[in-house]
Order: structure tokens, then sequence, then C-alpha cells
């Protein structure tokens, strides 16, 4: 559990924040909370990211599908999930950022399946290079967690 309480802590904050964010703006709605919350969390994760992007450009092209056929999206990827998250924290384009999340964090699960599925012994980029995590049920249960509730989040919307 000791190696899982960076992630645990991430989810912590985030919820916090994006209650307090609830509070501070006088709104009443569940759906503002999931917003506010993926903001926080991709705006960690991506921060995380940005201490040693060579670092998590090595370690996500280990298992990510697109990542393994084109370096310059292991590096772009922190970039989409800060923009991601400061699309979430402006509420600019919500339903639509919510599509592209949900895209992003499906497609990304079939590679954590696949790695993990060929027993591979990889540590999970999703927090960069900083903090070790292994590619886990952790790493499965963070990307369906995070697409849907973007898929919540776009029904929502629209």
């Amino acid at each position: 559990m000791k190696r899982y309480w960076p992630l645990v802590a991430i989810i912590l904050v985030s919820f916090c924040v994006a209650l307090v964010l609830l509070h501070a703006n006088n709104d009443k709605k569940v759906m503002t909370v999931m917003v506010n919350f993926s903001g926080m969390f991709f705006l960690f994760l991506a921060t995380l990211k940005f201490w040693d992007l060579k670092g998590f450009s090595e370690g996500f092209r280990k298992y990510d599908l697109l990542a393994k056929r084109n370096t310059a999206y292991s590096y772009i990827y922190p970039f989409l999930e800060f923009s991601i998250a400061l699309c979430y924290l402006g509420q600019f384009i919500v339903p639509f950022v919510a599509i592209f999340t949900a895209i992003l964090t499906f497609f990304g699960l079939i590679g954590v399946l696949q790695a993990i599925r060929n027993n591979s012994d990889l540590k999970c980029a999703c927090m960069g290079t900083k903090l070790d995590l292994p590619l886990s049920v952790v790493s499965v249960v963070e990307n369906v967690g995070m697409g849907v509730m973007a898929v919540f989040i776009a029904i929502a919307f629209f």
C-alpha cells in the first residue's frame, strides 16, 4: 500500500480542491465536482510527467500502443493532459474535452491491459518517473475511472 500512497494523495487532494471550488463558486452540481476533480487530477499527473519528460517518454513507450510507434506522441502526451486540465478547470469546451479524454484514456487502457496480460513487469509512467508505481490493476482502474467519468461529463453536457 505504501507504493500507492502518492496516487491516493493525488486523488484525495484533487477531490478536496474540487469541493472547495464547488463551494467557492456557490455551485451545487455533482457534475461540477467531477469536472473539477478531473481537472485537478490531470493537472497533478501532467506536472509529475513534466519533471522528467524524457524518462516519462521512455517508460510510456514500453506499453502505450501509439507511443510505441510514434516517439513524439510520448512527449506530447503530458501536454495533452495539461491542456485537458486547463480546459476542465476553466470550464472551456468541456463536453468536447470530455469526449477527447474518454478516447485518450480508453485507448491508453488497451496498451495497459496488453502489458499486464503479457506479464510485463513495467513501471506505470502515469505518475512520471519520480514515483515508483507498478503497471497493475491500479493503472486499469485509473484509466477506466477517468474514462467513465469523462463519458458521464460528456453526456451531462449534451
